[in-house]
């Protein structure tokens, strides 16, 4: 599908008849959509609703978000989204105070938790490395791994030894701001220090191993790795 950030009109109507088209052959039974503040929402929403296919919105951010930059057109979105997602024929959130503030729009709303592994509450006490730093998400700019990068620069003036991890992946778009931060690494002299992970599909080893999390976002919508980091007995 074409991007849903700053798309063409062209491209928002090939978005359309591709929703429509995959809506169709697959005989779907309902839409699930993961992206609210998104420049297509209404668009993606009416390719489901006009073929009779159930619409189910999945907030997984926090609702308020988009308040926190005091950015208009950002201001405009949310505005915008509750309107549109009064349309929704289901929205599920990830808490009873989401769901509150989403019912003052649509009736049909669900809070879904998200969970965390059990298997960290089974599993015996890893031995951790004292001097290992953990970072955890999208490679991007809001998360701002160069934070951690430079606060591992300093902590090695005290501790020589001191590493950092870097668990995330990189999406297309931010390959360019990926290569800058291993310049960043490069030009602090970070290079066997800092290790990149990549994309991980089981992250509890990293949190058993790590001695402490760093958390360096601008902003997150709902931070799951502060409550994975927790049920590892993990400081963050």
């Amino acid at each position: 599908l074409p991007e849903s950030r700053h798309i063409s009109d062209e491209n928002r109507k090939k978005r359309f008849l591709l929703i429509q088209e995959i809506l169709k052959k697959e005989a779907a039974d309902v839409l699930i959509h993961n992206a609210w503040p998104c420049q297509t929402l209404l668009w993606d929403l009416l390719a489901a609703k006009t073929l009779g296919v159930p619409y189910l919105q999945y907030d997984h951010g926090v609702f308020s978000g988009l308040l926190t930059t005091g950015i208009p057109a950002e201001m405009d979105q949310l505005r915008c989204a509750v309107r549109i997602l009064a349309l929704a024929d289901h929205i599920v959130c990830l808490s009873e105070t989401f769901a509150h503030f989403w019912r003052r729009f649509n009736p049909r709303v669900t809070a879904l938790l998200n969970p965390c592994p059990p298997a960290a509450e089974q599993a015996a006490p890893a031995e951790r490395n004292p001097h290992l730093l953990l970072w955890v998400g999208r490679i991007s700019p809001e998360k701002q791994p160069e934070e951690a990068v430079r606060i591992l620069y300093e902590l090695r003036k005290t501790l020589p030894d001191a590493a950092l991890a870097l668990v995330g992946g990189t999406d297309e778009a931010c390959r360019p701001f990926e290569a800058e931060l291993r310049k960043e690494i490069s030009h602090l002299g970070l290079e066997d220090a800092v290790s990149l992970e990549g994309y991980q599909t089981e992250v509890a080893p990293y949190y058993e191993k790590a001695a402490l999390l760093l958390l360096t976002s601008a902003h997150e919508g709902f931070c799951l790795s502060v409550a994975e980091a927790k049920t590892h007995g993990l400081p963050c």
